[in-house]
């Protein structure tokens, strides 16, 4: 595991798990294409970290489960090392230091793993992953609706309490797959094989409780496929979550 703290310094340090998750269902509507509710795991990588590879392919595996939303985030601050990751976004970064201010953990650090927007943990300790992942699945969740039409699909939110802040409605656009042969940095010679990498990331609107349909950009295709993520603001749990697979899949 790879750690860097406030002013930018690498640093190597294990990090211990905390908190609680929560998690998103889907109740399809007719829809042609019914989405899949899940558990969130949000993975923070980089190509250029060689901590990385071992969460990379847990993370793959559970983007084949039904019951996981799972998203790589490629960090940027790993870069300087010799290899600049293709996939790297400054949007990634800026979630992932929006987690450490919600969590309230002391380094930005790959590989990391977020269950249900609440829990943190190496994302290489398979074992705990799947603990949390169990756990929050017996958590209370909201419904979600997926409505497809002519004009594109859109998402209903129910009526619901939410927290003071309200909560984000936030659409990531994801490659389904992508393969790297890294020639440089700390993983040099490998060749990388990564799955759901977040390419786009959009917050919609500010939902506060009322029954809504909010209309979804354009997501799909091929090879991307969507989530739709409903997070409190105040906390950062995720309230709900959904995932639309690329056509092929």
């Amino acid at each position: 595991m790879k750690q860097i703290g406030s002013t930018g310094t690498p640093r190597r340090q294990v990090l211990a798990g905390m908190g609680m998750a929560a998690l998103g269902a889907l109740l399809p509507l007719g829809s042609a294409r019914a989405a899949t509710q899940g558990v969130t795991v949000e993975l923070f990588t980089s190509q250029g970290c060689s901590s990385c590879p071992p969460a990379e392919r847990l993370l793959a595996q559970l983007a084949n489960r039904p019951d996981v939303v799972a998203l790589s985030y490629h960090v940027q601050y790993w870069d300087h090392i010799g290899w600049t990751d293709p996939y790297g976004d400054p949007r990634c970064q800026d979630r992932q230091e929006r987690y450490r201010a919600w969590l309230k953990t002391r380094f930005l650090y790959t590989p990391q793993m977020v269950v249900g927007g609440r829990f943190d943990v190496v994302g290489s300790r398979r074992q705990e992953v799947e603990q949390r992942i169990m756990e929050a699945e017996r958590l209370p969740r909201l419904a979600l609706s997926i409505e497809e039409g002519q004009d594109g699909a859109s998402v209903r939110l129910p009526e619901a309490k939410v927290g003071r802040e309200g909560a984000a409605v936030l659409a990531v656009r994801y490659l389904s797959e992508a393969t790297t042969d890294v020639d440089r940095g700390e993983n040099a010679g490998r060749t990388l094989v990564e799955r759901n990498i977040v390419r786009d990331l959009q917050k919609l609107v500010v939902w506060e409780g009322e029954s809504k349909l909010v209309p979804l950009p354009a997501g799909i295709d091929d090879n991307h496929g969507q989530a739709i993520l409903l997070q409190d603001l105040a906390t950062g749990a995720m309230l709900a979550a959904t995932k639309r697979p690329p056509l092929s899949v």
